[in-house]
């Protein structure tokens, strides 16, 4: 006889449960991709109704970009281009937080017209005073000048510090201290001025100088900065003389027979754990002696002053380019407003409509007639 080759209930029941289970797949996948077809069905249609927005008030758009290009070309003719310079502060002992105060009092001072204060503080001339635009000021924060932050942070310039390299690198990761610095953090701070005349960058910093020079709280700070660091200088020296002259008297005992010197010993087995050479030994620490001291005297080259110029400005101011002149900032502008005005017109047009269709679908009721 033929084996019987019917289905068994088993059989049947996985097979149906396969088919539902790959129905519920299409079905699912066919929502996702109905779903993404109507999102992009709907941004097409919303671009194609910009577009076409665009299209219709495109003569009220180009007047109000033309008005603000005239009214950017008037001031243009009339103040002259735009010129720029930068220079490079260094700022030490805590110096950023004044320097960008600083920078904030010459922009009060711009934006307020106080124009003989201003002649005052540059040393110029009225004239002049009246063709400075801004200041602007930004840290120099590349990747080498923030490794330089975070050495300093671990290495805290203290060789004796608790929390060793090891444990702060543990603690604090680069990434962490690269993402939670702040602008004030960095020493190098870059300067740029904008004004109408490329003459006058000479005075403006030497204008800048001078105004530092006359924090006092400033200065105090500095110079109590670099006398910690002074003082720890002179004991890092002290601390190499009384080496060397430890190394000499164990130079002599060795000499008179009372030392026995170990520098050409190895000894090796598990008893001699503890095994030390007092000539590495003296080696090793002053080595690190000397790395401390040159890191301390490198810092008070650095900290001679409370901030120094790291690069001065240019004597003579650049020219802005023609794209990023005032002018086109007034034409952008003046699009913008005419734009948002164009639109708040169509919006009113919009819920008018709306309003009088409410009205005809709900239409209040009449009032009753009085009979007299």
């Amino acid at each position: 006889m033929p084996p019987d080759t019917k289905p068994t209930n088993d059989q049947k029941e996985s097979e149906i449960d396969l088919g539902i289970f790959l129905n519920l797949v299409g079905k699912l996948f066919s929502s996702v991709a109905k779903a993404i077809g109507s999102f992009f069905s709907f941004l097409f249609q919303l671009l194609l109704s910009i577009f076409i927005f665009i299209k219709r008030k495109i003569i009220w758009l180009a007047a109000g970009a033309l008005a603000g290009l005239s009214l950017g070309l008037y001031f243009y003719f009339k103040d002259g281009p735009v010129y720029y310079s930068d220079m490079v502060v260094r700022s030490n002992a805590g110096s950023s937080m004044p320097l960008y105060n600083t920078i904030g009092y010459f922009n009060s001072l711009i934006g307020d017209d106080r124009i003989k204060e201003l002649t005052t503080v540059f040393d110029i001339s009225e004239a002049d005073s009246r063709k400075l635009i801004r200041f602007e000021i930004a840290p120099v924060n590349d990747e080498l000048e923030t490794v330089k932050l975070y050495e300093d942070f671990v290495a805290d310039y203290s060789p004796n510090s608790l929390a060793n390299d090891t444990q702060r690198i543990i603690v604090i990761k680069y990434a962490d201290f690269r993402k939670n610095i702040t602008d004030i953090s960095y020493p190098l701070q870059r300067i740029r001025v904008y004004s109408h005349s490329p003459e006058i960058y000479a005075s403006i910093q030497q204008g800048l100088i001078r105004n530092l020079e006359q924090n006092k709280n400033l200065l105090t700070l500095h110079e109590k900065f670099t006398g910690v660091l002074r003082e720890e200088e002179a004991l890092l020296s002290r601390s190499m003389a009384g080496l060397d002259s430890l190394r000499v008297a164990y130079y002599k005992n060795i000499a008179s027979g009372n030392a026995k010197g170990e520098g050409g010993n190895v000894v090796l087995g598990s008893n001699n754990k503890s095994f030390s050479n007092p000539e590495i030994e003296l080696y090793d620490k002053e080595m690190q002696l000397k790395d401390a001291l040159t890191r301390i005297r490198n810092k008070l080259i650095e900290q001679q002053t409370a901030f120094r110029i790291a690069s001065n400005i240019n004597a003579r101011g650049s020219k802005v380019s023609g794209y990023n002149q005032e002018f086109f900032e007034y034409a952008w502008m003046g699009l913008l407003v005419s734009f948002s005005l164009v639109l708040l017109i169509e919006c009113y047009k919009f819920l008018n409509e709306m309003d009088k269709r409410q009205n005809r679908k709900y239409p209040e009721p009449d009032k009753p007639t009085e009979t007299p």
